[in-house]
């Protein structure tokens, strides 16, 4: 722990999609495709930060659709809500998300660094705020945490911006695969949950937490009746216009228990009549970090062809006799991880195109160099 008296965990993540339905959810992006829905970020933060108490919060959602997890947390109170876009409206590169990382610094409000960030937003970014105008990092402690999934040069820029304004804080920063400059572990939900749980135990009514959110993320459309045994029901794909400007999406299909599956339990799943390759691949879910998992889920990847807007059959066949008491909490149909939009002048590169930039530039320099030395002899 560093020597200053505040204590700073952000959390950097980056959310990228459509939204066209009302009962749909954001995600944060993992780096191991296990992605956070922001309902079950709430509840990791609701069981490790809420429940120990707290003065003061800052959630900045700096993604695509960041203000679709506004209503995840507005019953908490002395908390403000930050994003650069509104519902269904996307967010850009180069804009809202780095005059926030610029502006959110000790001895401001939130108030005031929204208001510089959304000067600096771009023509794609409709920031908006709720809650409280809360004081950064006026408290004895403030706890940060910094949440990038799958970053590229602009998402580390807000990650440097953030563990430089914070100079002798504990930050925390979860990014990509662990990799990078002032990255402290990669984004995956086991770091998420051990973070928050490490914050949570310092925790107090005099103490805040920041929240600040950057890189991609998706959109899910959620199916939470239940279901015992097989089952077939109907879901939207609340970020499909995105996911056609998109080369790199993975759109998927969660299934949810609070019991495990064995792999053999499943016969058959199907969307609109295309089978899904089984088993799938199976996550868990420890919130509270106590090594005794509250949920499951269950993965499967979907063609996008196969997809359509709205009204997509999912078809789902249990081995009812083999596995007699299985029983699904809800199913989920998600666009996989979307980028956000480029911004006009900004290039939008992610670290290993940088890297691979940089050796091309090395090796056409090394070149350029031999021939000289060529021709001068």
């Amino acid at each position: 722990m560093k020597s200053f008296s505040t204590l700073v965990v952000l959390l950097v993540i980056a959310v990228h999609g459509s939204c066209l339905f009302a009962a749909v959810h954001a995600t944060l992006v993992a780096d191991d495709r296990d992605d956070v829905l922001d309902s079950e970020l709430e509840r990791l933060i609701n069981t490790n930060i809420a429940t120990n108490g707290y003065g003061s919060m800052i959630l900045a959602f700096t993604q695509c659709f960041g203000e679709d997890c506004f209503d995840d947390f507005a019953g908490y109170g002395n908390t403000a809500l930050l994003s650069g876009s509104q519902i269904c409206h996307t967010s850009q590169y180069g804009g809202y998300h780095r005059g926030l990382a610029r502006n959110l610094v000790p001895g401001s409000t939130t108030n005031a660094a929204h208001a510089a960030a959304d000067a600096q937003k771009g023509p794609g970014d409709t920031p908006v705020k709720a809650g409280t105008n809360e004081n950064i990092g006026t408290l004895s402690s403030t706890h940060v945490l910094v949440w990038a999934g799958k970053p590229n040069w602009l998402d580390q820029a807000d990650i440097d911006n953030i563990h430089d304004s914070f100079d002798g804080c504990d930050v925390t920063v979860l990014s990509g695969n662990g990799t990078g400059q002032n990255v402290d572990g990669a984004a995956n939900r086991a770091n998420l949950q051990t973070a928050l749980k490490n914050i949570g135990s310092q925790m107090n009514s005099n103490e805040q937490f920041i929240l600040f959110v950057t890189d991609h993320g998706d959109k899910d459309d959620i199916d939470d009746a239940g279901y015992d045994g097989s089952f077939t029901t109907s879901l939207n794909v609340p970020a499909y216009a995105h996911m056609q400007n998109d080369s790199y999406n993975q759109p998927v299909l969660s299934l949810f228990s609070d019991d495990p599956i064995a792999a053999g339990c499943f016969e058959s799943i199907e969307v609109n009549g295309h089978a899904l390759s089984l088993p799938p691949e199976s996550f868990e879910m420890d919130y509270d970090d106590d090594g005794t998992p509250e949920e499951y889920k269950y993965m499967l990847d979907v063609d996008e062809t196969w997809l359509s807007e709205t009204a997509n059959e999912i078809d789902v066949q249990i081995d009812e006799e083999t596995c007699p008491s299985v029983v699904f909490t809800k199913v989920s149909l998600g666009s996989g991880a979307i980028s956000r939009t480029p911004q006009e002048g900004v290039p939008v590169l992610s670290n290993v195109g940088l890297i691979a930039m940089a050796l091309f530039v090395l090796v056409v320099g090394a070149v350029v160099v031999m021939r000289r030395r060529v021709s001068v002899s």
